[in-house]
């Protein structure tokens, strides 16, 4: 499908992974993939 993606964590102030973003690896990639707009958070229960 060609819609690989790098995940870009983002990480608290212990260290810990507080949620992550993904980003196109290949300009090709079609926009309707619309990942690069999620930005998904840790949530605690």
């Amino acid at each position: 499908m060609d819609a690989d993606a790098f995940l870009i964590f983002s990480i608290d102030r212990n260290g810990k992974p507080s949620g992550f973003r993904m980003e196109a690896i290949s300009p090709l990639t079609d926009f309707s993939f619309d990942f690069q707009d999620l930005d998904l958070k840790r949530v605690e229960d």
